[in-house]
């Protein structure tokens, strides 16, 4: 049994901490609790981009851009709600020493896939960027050197 003595002694609290993970589960529930934030803040996120894309798609805004800040609102709103708003699932087992609780966020898996699938076009992206880009960019500035200097 712990005391106020043994708060600063760790290797006890870890030793019972184990033995109460290993004991027999008498009794065990689980429950899962709604997030709504991530619902709140993705359709507030949602309206502001689109009030703002309307203001400055009448004023600066070409059809490439507004594909773009439309993509962007898109993908940040689906950000919120899947990964703001994830539900919590908690797991208590009971045991004769006393109860363990576990917690975990339920995050579906395909945000977990569309998540890997946009830091695999980042890579390409960047690859192009590299091998491609970077180049030609030298080639340009040798032949904007070159026509200047005669």
């Amino acid at each position: 049994m712990l005391t106020h003595k043994d708060i600063d002694n760790t290797d006890k609290i870890e030793t019972m901490r184990v033995a109460l993970y290993n004991e027999e589960v008498l009794y065990e529930y689980e429950t899962i609790e709604h997030q709504y934030l991530g619902y709140f803040a993705g359709i507030g996120f949602f309206s502001v981009m689109s009030w703002m894309l309307y203001d400055f798609s009448q004023d600066m805004l070409d059809t490439g851009g507004i594909v773009a800040f439309s993509l962007l609102t898109i993908f940040m709103t689906l950000f919120f709600i899947f990964f703001g708003s994830a539900d919590i699932k908690r797991i208590y087992k009971f045991t004769k020493n006393g109860i363990v609780t576990e917690q975990a966020d339920v995050v579906p898996e395909y945000a977990y896939q569309c998540i890997r699938m946009f830091g695999r076009v980042g890579v390409v992206v960047c690859l192009v960027a590299v091998v491609f880009v970077g180049p030609w960019r030298l080639l340009e500035q040798g032949r904007v050197h070159y026509s200047h200097s005669n």
